[in-house]
């Protein structure tokens, strides 16, 4: 990474850092390669990262997969280059078309990576859980998939992702409204009421 300029302390944040498009045989071969290497680019970072899954086929029986340009994201979402990248998705389709002449070429979602991190009582947390930005992100692309440091794969899809989203609005508003109170050096048993009902729903790290 530090042959490209990019060292832990100045690593860019929503922005594309590879620009190959690589095609496999198959999804199983496409995750293998592509959830290393965003894994790697995370631990290195401890930033999110994801790519662009596109199905090729040629019209002869066979697919073929593809894993777009890499796109970094911030330490918690990928949610600018996600946007971007939907946005993106029919003109890079059209583009892979071309490229492939005229084969079919189907957006299939996307492949992020989550950074691991330590729980509130020093254990590691692989952070496998899909976040509420996840879920609005599988409920607009039908489905997206996510990769940890431990090497897993995780699969969410529109239907699993609707409870999602509400619920983890109001914990993230919860959480936030919490750290606020905490930084205005608020005590605990200060706290208002619904906030400390509420607390047992908080997953503290």
């Amino acid at each position: 990474m530090q042959g490209n300029g990019y060292t832990k302390q100045y690593y860019p944040k929503n922005s594309g850092i590879g620009r190959i498009t690589t095609t496999f045989g198959s999804m199983e071969e496409l995750f293998v390669y592509s959830g290393s290497s965003l894994n790697y680019l995370t631990k290195y970072s401890g930033q999110e990262h994801m790519c662009g899954i596109y199905m090729l086929d040629q019209g002869d029986g066979n697919s073929e997969y593809i894993m777009s340009s890499v796109f970094t994201g911030e330490p918690n979402n990928v949610i600018i280059p996600y946007i971007a990248s939907t946005f993106a998705a029919e003109g890079y389709t059209n583009k892979l078309s071309n490229m492939y002449h005229g084969a079919q070429v189907q957006y299939l979602g996307i492949l992020h990576s989550h950074p691991s991190r330590e729980s509130h009582d020093g254990k590691y947390d692989n952070n496998q859980e899909f976040s509420w930005g996840d879920a609005v992100a599988a409920a607009i692309s039908g489905k997206i998939w996510l990769t940890t440091q431990d090497g897993s794969m995780y699969a969410l899809d529109r239907e699993r992702a609707m409870p999602i989203i509400w619920p983890g609005l109001i914990r993230d508003a919860a959480v936030r409204y919490s750290n606020d109170l905490h930084a205005k050096g608020v005590k605990w048993e200060d706290y208002p009421q619904w906030l400390k009902d509420y607390w047992p729903n908080i997953r503290k790290h």
